[in-house]
């Protein structure tokens, strides 16, 4: 069993989510349902629970200003959030979990399970990242966290060459030639990396611009890297492609 605390403002939100996790995720045992993120701050510290499923967007304290109160988060975070941009554009660069409203069954279900799966509880690192993407929004950070079959692996986005998808995994080329596999689609890390000068330039390769070397137009156009890999170039991506190099 896993124990739970629910904390979001709207009274509703807090009873449709208890009512699923009754329904569909049995192994978790609510502690407290708060509605105010004051009682919400209260309870963490009373209860101490294994997971926190947390609202962003709350008057007097948002769910970020509830953790940066915490000094050692030992339990999980789970985001319950309206569509936010920037809210989610932090989080994922953390690698933290979160749940869209309205909050979809299966999606629950999945967020449950990859809590069992994981083994700790976010590191100090992740929320640093977290708490200065949010702090700090106009600003890129120069480290990712991504989530790899061991936990969680910090990177630094300029060391990436390219991005090669494979089904629902991602592998991460470094310009060292070390690569990382990742359980995440070449669309999110294309949503993740909008702001770092990145481009698809097929279907399966998502690369950075900026560890480009030559773009060859022989047997219908190619992209050869710093490091000596070659990247395929697709005819509907080419013109894009060709334009985003004139800006650099």
């Amino acid at each position: 069993m896993y124990t739970a605390l629910l904390i979001d403002d709207e009274k509703h939100c807090t009873e449709i989510l208890a009512l699923k996790l009754q329904q569909f995720c049995p192994e978790i045992e609510i502690l407290a349902i708060c509605n105010s993120s004051t009682e919400g701050l209260e309870k963490i510290l009373q209860l101490q629970p294994d997971v926190v499923f947390l609202d962003i967007e709350m008057p007097t304290m948002n769910g970020f200003d509830i953790l940066k109160r915490i000094k050692n988060i030992n339990f999980k975070v789970i985001f319950t959030t309206a569509y936010d941009e920037f809210a989610l554009k932090a989080i994922k660069i953390s690698a933290l979990d979160y749940l869209l409203k309205p909050i979809q069954n299966t999606d629950l279900i999945e967020a449950v399970t990859r809590l069992k799966d994981s083994k700790t509880t976010p590191l100090p690192s992740q929320m640093e990242l977290l708490l200065q993407q949010i702090n700090q929004p106009a600003q890129h950070t120069k480290k990712i966290a991504v989530p790899t079959f061991e936990g969680i692996e910090l990177i630094l986005v300029d060391k990436i060459v390219y991005c090669h998808s494979e089904g629902n995994y991602t592998y991460l080329y470094f310009e060292d030639s070390t690569k990382l596999m990742v359980s995440k689609t070449l669309k999110y890390f294309s949503q993740l990396f909008e702001a770092y000068q990145f481009i698809r330039t097929h279907h399966s390769y998502l690369v950075n611009m900026n560890k480009i070397k030559k773009f060859v137009r022989l047997e219908g156009g190619y992209l050869i890297m710093e490091e000596g890999s070659q990247i395929p170039v697709s005819k509907r991506k080419k013109e894009d492609l060709l334009d985003q190099l004139k800006q650099l």
